[in-house]
């Protein structure tokens, strides 16, 4: 099943060469731009209006730094034009982050005992996520070590590859569906299907006045109603690398969508356990990124799918044992673990702790 992206990954890639900073940096850049264009020709019919003209619209995506972990759309002609932005900061933090899941996570071969490629250590995985999590905040990401490729096993390296690509792939999707939502005046079917899931959440919190449930329905709506739009965007796009000829291909590419939000809301969780404890804050425009995850994991799409590739909820349990070693969290915040499933010749397991 995913022999094909090993093979083609190897061609590409067959040394691993480490990138210098300018290398990363214009690798960033040239990747958001090749995803933009593969999105632009979905996102069209979804505002009803020609490709042409979206493309005439639409400026540029680029990478800045950020304070926080989003991206935005934005415009200064009242969206005649606009441009996407995103934060350069977690995009590295998906590259870093997903090498860690990898490799101290997924073993490749019959289970432990027989392993083909075995997970580094755990106690590993945990520091280095920690310290990927401190430098994030911090604003240091770029010169932070992670876990190293010539610790990987073949398959591990293509695994991350193909991970992180997904990972990027949705987070740009996102951003294309904030700009759906802003150029189709709003008529869409995800706004009502977000209003009612955001609604049922902010119902389950106390002590909240009208006009802050008001102030947050109205903007994590949006939100939530951008991933779902996204994730659909990216589910359009056609057979590409890094998955040529690959049968579930869109099954990476949802993958990839569960784990970019269990790692923004790890970033969210390791941030608040440090500065505000285990008193949940209601500060951000964005809504938690568990929540955001659970309206995904809602979607029609997710039931068509077997549960052989279930990424993200294999990296959900990781993501809840790494923030437990980091510190007390909460029960209700559950990122639903999966059991290990058999993937063609291989198996994928976790390792035991």
């Amino acid at each position: 099943m995913t022999d094909s992206i090993f093979e083609e990954f190897k061609k590409r890639h067959p040394t691993f060469p480490l990138p210098t900073r300018d290398e990363s940096r214009d690798g960033l850049i040239r990747t958001v731009t090749e995803i933009s264009e593969r999105l632009l020709p979905y996102a069209a019919p979804r505002v009803g209006i020609a490709r042409e003209d979206l493309e005439k619209r639409f400026k540029r995506a680029r990478l800045v730094f950020s304070s926080d972990v989003n991206g935005y759309v934005c415009s200064r002609d009242n969206w005649q034009t606009f441009e996407v932005l995103l934060n350069r900061g977690l995009m590295m933090f998906y590259h870093k982050m997903v090498k860690v899941f990898v490799g101290g996570n997924i073993g490749i071969g019959k289970g432990e005992s027989h392993a083909i490629e075995k997970p580094l250590e755990f106690s590993r995985a945990i520091s280095t996520c920690k310290a990927l999590m401190e430098a994030f905040w911090e604003d240091r990401l770029e010169d932070q070590g992670g876990f190293w490729f010539a610790e990987f096993g073949e398959t591990q390296m293509c695994m991350t590859a193909a991970l992180v690509h997904c990972c990027e792939c949705f987070t740009l999707a996102h951003e294309w569906g904030h700009a759906v939502i802003r150029l189709s005046n709003g008529k869409l079917v995800e706004l009502a299907t977000a209003k009612k899931l955001v609604e049922g959440f902010l119902s389950s919190i106390s002590g909240l006045s009208a006009e802050e449930r008001g102030r947050w329905l109205e903007y994590w709506t949006e939100e939530i109603a951008a991933d779902l739009i996204g994730l659909h965007l990216s589910l359009e796009l056609p057979d590409m690398h890094p998955f040529d000829n690959c049968a579930n291909y869109k099954q990476w590419i949802y993958g990839g969508a569960e784990i970019a939000l269990i790692l923004i809301a790890m970033l969210e969780a390791y941030h608040d356990k440090i500065h505000h404890g285990p008193k949940m804050t209601l500060v951000r425009s964005h809504p938690p990124g568990l929540l955001r995850l659970k309206a995904i994991r809602l979607s029609p799409e997710r039931s068509t799918f077997s549960d052989d590739l279930r990424f993200g909820q294999r990296c959900g349990a990781f993501a809840k044992k790494v923030l437990a070693e980091c510190g007390p969290i909460s029960e209700d915040s559950s990122f639903v673990p999966m059991m290990p499933r058999k993937r063609g010749r291989f198996k994928l397991f976790a390792a035991s702790r």
